[in-house]
């Protein structure tokens, strides 16, 4: 799994950061090596008062994972799997939207200071670890509380 914060650029669609989940024959470069039906990936930890905003994310699926039977994925937060994404269907050139507010309502979802990961799930009907190909990129708008503070401060 590759997270990259994007450029100022990249932002213009409103998206600060980029998770890359792939296929990869390197065992540990491997995202799907997973013996199970599915896996809860926390991918960006979130601290107190960090916050998810609108857009609050979208999944592309570059590449639907071969070998894989009705590929999914979510995207949400510690205990709440599908609070940013809905389960939607992988397939190439396909993209997953928000599904709206998330964990509060009518906003979006603020870190309450537990401990808390942004997770993206995958999910098929048979084990992951079958899967020969496949890239899936998750876009999310995160607000860091301590960057915040230094623009404030």
């Amino acid at each position: 799994m590759r997270i990259n914060a994007l450029t100022e650029n990249e932002q213009s669609r409103g998206f600060t950061h980029l998770i890359v989940l792939r296929y990869s024959s390197v065992t540990a470069d491997n995202d799907f090596n997973v013996a199970a039906t599915t896996t809860a990936i926390n991918a960006i930890p979130l601290a107190a008062g960090d916050v998810i905003n609108y857009p609050l994310a979208q999944v592309y699926c570059k590449t639907a994972p071969a070998g894989l039977t009705a590929p999914t994925c979510s995207v949400g937060v510690t205990g709440t799997a599908a609070a940013l994404v809905a389960s939607g269907t992988l397939a190439t050139g396909r993209s997953l939207m928000s599904v709206g507010p998330a964990a509060t309502a009518g906003g979006p979802f603020e870190s309450d200071g537990s401990a808390k990961f942004l997770t993206v799930t995958l999910a098929a009907t048979n084990n992951l670890n079958v899967a020969t190909s496949g890239e899936v990129h998750v876009y999310v708008n995160i607000s860091r509380a301590a960057d915040l503070a230094r623009v404030v401060g």
